[in-house]
């Protein structure tokens, strides 16, 4: 798969990929990762590009089935001896090329700093950039263990030159929140308030 960001070798990460009315879900631990190309996003960033192979874990006789299928489904097949895997160089690996990638879904947790937060949005500070009008599912951790989920959009972008190195900063819009998260969040802000304490 390729990613903008560095997936860590020995890392696992649960994988969705969705096509014909058909779903597959599994969990995957990273075997190799490298950097293969780079572009540049819409305010003409560099972005790198790795490519990294992933290891199917947790392989009950039905999920090998259920991959199976899918492969069957929506796989261009090639044949080919990967250089990348040195340690077996007798095997012949068999891979597929997926029909529809743009509906493959790497689930990569990452962790953001939050400078300021209100019941309709945040700003946030991260090492990476977001392209305006994304859509992120976040969850943020309050007070006494509570925690909340929403889908948030990124509304705005800076990219904050005087810091070595350069951090970008995010605007985000909450966009979907359940009723219940959101009593949680103001409450917290009126607590914050109420304390005299910013992010």
């Amino acid at each position: 798969m390729q990613t903008d960001k560095k997936l860590n070798m020995g890392v696992h990460h649960k994988l969705t990929i969705e096509g014909r009315g058909r779903t597959l879900k599994a969990t995957g631990m990273v075997v190799w990762s490298q950097l293969t190309e780079s572009r540049k996003d819409l305010l003409g960033n560099v972005i790198p590009i790795y490519t990294s192979g992933m290891k199917f874990l947790d392989l009950s006789d039905e999920k090998i089935s259920e991959i199976a299928a899918f492969i069957e489904e929506h796989g261009k097949k090639v044949e080919k001896k990967a250089e990348v895997y040195k340690s077996s160089r007798h095997r012949l690996y068999v891979r597929f090329n997926i029909m529809e990638p743009e509906k493959a879904t790497l689930h990569f947790y990452e962790s953001y700093k939050i400078k300021e937060l209100s019941l309709s949005g945040m700003l946030i500070e991260c090492d990476q950039a977001l392209e305006i009008d994304n859509k992120i599912r976040m969850e943020i951790f309050l007070l006494e263990n509570k925690h909340i989920n929403l889908l948030g959009r990124v509304a705005s972008y800076r990219l904050m030159t005087d810091r070595d190195p350069a951090m970008h900063e995010i605007g985000i819009e909450f966009i979907d929140m359940s009723e219940e998260d959101r009593e949680k969040l103001n409450a917290f802000t009126h607590l914050l308030q109420f304390m005299g304490q910013e992010f």
